[in-house]
C-alpha cells in the first residue's frame, strides 16, 4: 500500500481507496498506479540521495529551479586625523580609507512554485 494523490484536491489518499476521503472523487486501480509517477524536479542530499520537491503552501509539484543573488556591500573605515605637516599649511585634515571587507555576491539555489509563486528553499 502507498500513498498516492487525489487528481482532483491534490491531498494524499491510500492506493487501495475506491475513492478520495476528503472530496469524494472516484479513484480507479488504473489511476493509482500511473499516480506513482513524478514530473516535478528533485532535491539531492548531500548523499547523493534524491527526494520529491513539494511547495509547502499548497502541495503542488509544479516547482522549478530558482537562484536568487544577494549583494553583499563593501565595507570601508575612514580615519581623520589632524595636519600638523608645516609644508600644507592649508590642509587641516588628513583622510586615510582602509577596506575591511569587500563586495561580495552571494547566489542561492531555490524553488519556485509555478502554482502560488511561492520561493522556499
Amino acid at each position: 500500500m502507498s500513498l498516492i494523490r487525489c487528481p482532483e484536491c491534490g491531498k494524499e489518499i491510500s492506493s487501495k481507496a475506491s475513492s478520495c476521503p476528503n472530496c469524494g472523487y472516484p479513484v480507479s486501480q488504473n489511476q493509482a498506479t500511473t499516480a506513482n509517477e513524478f514530473n516535478g524536479v528533485y532535491r539531492y542530499s548531500f548523499w547523493g540521495s534524491k527526494t520529491q520537491v513539494h511547495c509547502p503552501r499548497c502541495g503542488s509539484e509544479n516547482c522549478s529551479h530558482y537562484q536568487d543573488q544577494k549583494i553583499i556591500p563593501a565595507k570601508t573605515k575612514t580615519k581623520y586625523s589632524a595636519n600638523l605637516n608645516p609644508l600644507r599649511p592649508f590642509t587641516l585634515l588628513n583622510k586615510k580609507e582602509k577596506v575591511v571587507r569587500k563586495e561580495q555576491i552571494i547566489t542561492e539555489n531555490k524553488f519556485l512554485c509555478n502554482s502560488c509563486g511561492k520561493i522556499f528553499n
